[in-house]
């Protein structure tokens, strides 16, 4: 059997209600490079170097780099 008590809501314990809660917008989105925008721009341009190094020193591969960029100033 239902006690009486038990059949409503009643706020018996003083508390406060349960109210609605207004959900916050959320945040927008960062703006800029931030740090690990600038660690991986650092690698890709390490790693570019060295392929351009390796490149370089292959002695065939050298004029026709150096003929490209003749083409291109040109």
């Amino acid at each position: 059997m239902i006690r009486p008590v038990e059949r409503f809501a009643v706020n018996i314990g003083g508390l406060p209600g349960p109210t609605e809660v207004v959900p916050t917008p959320p945040a927008p989105p960062r703006a800029g490079i931030g740090p690990a925008g600038l660690v991986a721009a650092a690698c890709l341009g390490g790693a570019l170097t060295l392929l351009v190094q390796k490149l370089l020193e292959q002695s065939h591969l050298a004029g026709y780099l150096s003929g490209l960029l003749r083409a291109l100033a040109g």
